[in-house]
């Protein structure tokens, strides 16, 4: 079987991400070592495939943590790699350098494979120190470098996001997200971990909450739909930052619609689905950036498999997803008006709505995450088998 090798810094507990369902099956189908800090949550479904999972203790706090994880982490690899040769080495997005390093120092050349599921380098949060902004800055530079060295790219948004970080002819495997529907439609049937108004149209976003991320969009929803005396709560399911929060709660205070928005915070994953079956209207209101242009978001996924109706900004990446009018309605980020006009139809028009929630559910039939990696495999394991000969 063929050997892979990965290192991982943060946290693997989201069942529904694609991080984890990546390295959960790279499991299945390879001899797959994954080093990850001992002092991160790492969830049992990374290794209920066959991934090794290794932890690696560190002695050092916050950066210099970091810094002490990756030296620990390449020497583990070079004496694993000299005892059994690895056939390849995957990089997932956020690791590129270590990636680039590890095959550097290595005595055989293994293939490396980079798993771009968003786009790299691109962030929606600033650090206030300089020194990092520094560092930042000079990763940004010496990125695409780093991934046209690749043999393979893993491209799990649309290509033409990474226009800048390919190589003419490089070997570009184009993916998909996905999302099991059938164990999400087992975990609606947990109680919900929010308490819903029930005389009020619920409104949810799931998902990171950032004013970035259409939390601005929706707080100005909440007040255009007040002011026609219709009654609505939003509900922001998901982690934040403080800087963020302040900022949408200004705009709720500012707007007087503070009381109709409701930060859930952080849930389990799995009970995430126990909270989008019972709201009225999902939302994936991306901002139109570069970050979020052109990607396939794993919520969309999500809401459609489960049937709601879901409303998403009209941008490339996911406009593969949604059909406007037929599995879901699509607006112009920024434009309050136009998706206040979409809420107020959808929610009026019975036979409407039930015939978007039918077409969401079709149309992610298939779009299950083994069958999604099972076309990587088929396209990657071939040109590994062939290196290895």
């Amino acid at each position: 079987m063929l050997r892979g090798f990965s290192v991982w810094r943060k946290d693997l507990v989201h069942v529904n991400k694609t991080r984890d369902n990546h390295f959960m099956r790279f499991g299945e189908y390879y001899d797959m070592t994954l080093l990850v800090r001992a002092s991160a949550r790492i969830g049992d479904h990374i290794s209920d495939r066959g991934t090794k999972v290794v932890p690696i203790k560190t002695l050092l706090k916050g950066s210099a943590g970091y810094i002490e994880f990756y030296i620990r982490a390449c020497i583990y690899y070079l004496l694993s790699h000299r005892k059994n040769s690895y056939d390849f080495i995957l990089s997932p997005i956020g690791e590129e350098p270590i990636g680039w390093l590890l095959r550097v120092i290595s005595f055989t050349k293994p293939c490396l494979v980079f798993d771009l599921w968003d786009v790299p380098g691109l962030t929606i949060s600033r650090s206030r120190s300089w020194l990092k902004e520094v560092a930042r800055s000079a990763y940004e530079r010496i990125l695409p470098g780093i991934i046209k060295s690749g043999d393979f790219v893993i491209a799990g948004v649309m290509k033409k996001g990474l226009a800048d970080y390919l190589r003419p002819g490089q070997f570009v495997i184009e993916s998909e997200n996905a999302v099991d529907s059938n164990s999400f439609i087992r975990s609606t049937r947990k109680e919900a971990a929010v308490d819903f108004d029930s005389d009020s149209l619920k409104l949810v976003y799931s998902g990171y909450v950032h004013p970035s991320r259409g939390a601005s969009d929706l707080v100005g929803l909440v007040a255009e739909l007040q002011q026609k005396s219709f009654p609505v709560k939003l509900y922001l399911v998901g982690p934040y930052d403080d800087p963020g929060r302040i900022e949408i709660e200004r705009l709720a205070v500012s707007s007087e619609v503070n009381d109709k928005v409701v930060f859930i915070g952080e849930i389990p994953s799995d009970l995430i689905p126990s909270v989008i079956t019972r709201a009225d209207i999902c939302f994936c209101p991306l901002e139109d950036i570069e970050k979020f242009r052109w990607s396939f978001p794993v919520k969309i996924y999500e809401y459609l498999a489960l049937g709601c109706v879901v409303v998403a900004s009209d941008l490339p990446g996911i406009r593969e997803l949604i059909r406007d009018g037929e599995n879901g309605f699509l607006y112009k980020s920024g434009d309050v008006s136009s998706l206040a006009d979409i809420v107020l139809r959808a929610s009026s028009n019975i036979e409407l709505s039930d015939t978007i929630r039918r077409n969401a559910i079709s149309s992610v039939a298939g779009k299950d995450w083994d069958s999604v990696f099972k076309k990587v495999v088929s396209s990657l394991t071939p040109s590994l088998e062939a290196n290895r000969r």
